[in-house]
């Protein structure tokens, strides 16, 4: 059965420039290896003192917090547009085992630390949980069967959250939630946007990767998918190493 779906995106706000999958997918890889170079070899050499080193930390944490919201907001776009979903989660499976020792690396100077797991292990809850819960709102025919469904997605939202709370994957029930909006407000990804702003209300410049989710013009652009999954692994073991040599 196929899933792949005509965007129902477009670009919200007139002012803002239009981006394709493409082009918000660099983006976010940018931020995010921006960020992780942030808090791991800028931040050990801050010393609380303001200086150009301290203005570019600042700097690239907000950049940082680009990045979230793009990757959360394409793994239901993904959802909605794959031609397998199985597969889509196989490969998610695959390369969140894969990055776990580099993220462990990258958090610390562990090979193996169960107290700390990477982000596609949030991914594949938020996907498992917006699966699951289609099947339901699909299914449910009736009023009553509806509800029920309503009811059961509820408790699922609650399960996933706990879970990515438990495992202490990166963004946790945030994360969790952030997908299930963009998911439950797919065709008005606007509101979706805004119950994620309040959702990451702490990290108040999280707002920027929101505004990019709203520049998007529902074209797919040129995409090398395996490019995206082997940068994450790739840029934390290389990050991790560097960390390593230089003690911090």
């Amino acid at each position: 059965m196929s899933y792949h779906l005509k965007s129902a995106h477009k670009n919200y706000l007139e002012w803002l420039p239009s981006f394709n999958a493409s082009q918000l997918k660099s983006l976010a890889m940018l931020s995010m290896l921006i960020d992780h170079v942030n808090k791991v070899l800028i931040g050990p050499y801050l010393t609380g003192q303001a200086g150009i080193l301290a203005f570019v930390s600042s700097l690239f944490d907000i950049l940082g917090r680009i990045a979230f919201p793009l990757f959360a907001f394409f793994i239901v776009e993904g959802f909605f547009k794959t031609h397998n979903r199985l597969k889509y989660l196989l490969r998610l499976l695959l390369f969140a085992a894969i990055s776990e020792i580099p993220y462990d690396l990258f958090m610390s100077y562990q090979l193996w630390n169960p107290n700390a797991n990477n982000v596609l292990w949030t991914f594949i809850i938020g996907f498992g949980l917006i699966w699951l819960s289609d099947c339901l709102i699909k299914t449910a025919k009736t009023t009553w069967l509806k509800i029920g469904a309503g009811i059961i997605i509820a408790i699922l939202l609650a399960i996933s959250c706990l879970i990515a709370m438990l495992a202490s994957t990166d963004y946790e029930h945030y994360g969790v939630l952030i997908i299930f909006a963009f998911y439950l407000f797919y065709n008005q990804v606007w509101i979706a946007s805004v119950f994620g702003l309040g959702i990451l209300y702490k990290e108040r410049w999280s707002f920027l990767g929101f505004l990019a989710v709203l520049s998007y013009n529902g074209e797919r652009g040129q995409q090398n998918k395996w490019l995206a999954y082997c940068f994450y692994p790739a840029h934390l073991l290389l990050i991790g190493i560097i960390r390593q040599i230089l003690g911090v």
